[in-house]
């Protein structure tokens, strides 16, 4: 009975990935996120400057993205990524306000297309929508920086190997525990979002050293683009991230119906 119940709910799960488009979904997604994610961490680091106490904080978020949520084919693109957020701080006005339209307008496309997967037609009011944007732009960045002060210094010296070991784990799942209970514009329960959350957890690790593994013993990529190869091996390894988050949320989204 409980096989049958497990074979008909992972049935469920995947119809409702392919019927809502959630593949279509990932590559529009991965496609925003390549314009957005600079101007996303140039705001996050523009806000940690304003902390005197989170000085280099900024430095070593980067390099913990990198090291443990990007693949290590696709990280030569930080080089690249490093050298535009230094060239978009010195933009003008209407320039930095074409940075916060980006990191917005990706923020809004995550939420239109989790409405899809929870089948919301109705879509957040302007307040709200501002107020969401709002706290994603200027608290997610504060928050962050104060856990990597904490790491970086209380618990430093007691438990700095755990910490290193378990940290990207236990981000990833809060990160995505988070993201499917507060951007849909209905109530998910945390007990539909946590499970989702887990899977997409393990899905995400198993990627990121099966990609590499691929791209290591394949070169595909590198015989037919060369030095440019990092920048399509990163927007494919977006495409795979955006498939597993997507993925999480159709689980959330199956058990809570």
């Amino acid at each position: 009975m409980f096989l049958k119940q497990g074979w008909h709910l992972l049935r469920a799960i995947i119809m409702n990935f392919f019927n809502e488009g959630c593949p279509m979904m990932a590559s529009g997604l991965a496609y925003i996120s390549l314009l957005a994610i600079v101007p996303l961490m140039t705001v996050t680091l523009s806000i940690l400057a304003v902390f005197p106490a989170f000085k280099g904080i900024g430095d070593q978020i980067q390099k913990f993205i990198f090291d443990n949520f990007v693949t290590s084919s696709a990280q030569t693109i930080h080089q690249y990524l490093h050298a535009f957020m230094s060239q978009a701080t010195k933009l003008s006005l209407p320039g930095t306000l074409s940075l916060l339209i980006t990191a917005v307008l990706m923020i809004f496309a995550i939420e239109y297309n989790f409405n899809k997967i929870w089948h919301i037609q109705k879509h957040r009011n302007a307040i709200q929508a501002f107020l969401m944007y709002w706290a994603v732009l200027t608290l997610a960045p504060i928050l962050i920086g104060v856990g990597f002060f904490i790491t970086s210094t209380t618990l430093h010296i007691v438990i700095n190997k755990t910490i290193t070991s378990i940290f990207p784990y236990l981000f990833t799942f809060l990160a995505l525990t988070l993201l499917y209970t507060l951007v849909p514009n209905c109530k998910v329960k945390i007990r539909y979002a946590m499970p989702g959350a887990i899977i997409a957890t393990i899905l995400f690790e198993l990627a990121k050293h099966g990609f590499a593994f691929y791209i290591t013993n394949f070169p595909t990529y590198t015989l037919i683009y060369g030095a440019l190869a990092a920048i399509p091996i990163f927007l494919v390894w977006l495409y795979l991230s955006w498939l597993i988050v997507l993925f999480g949320a159709s689980v959330s989204h199956t058990l809570q119906q």
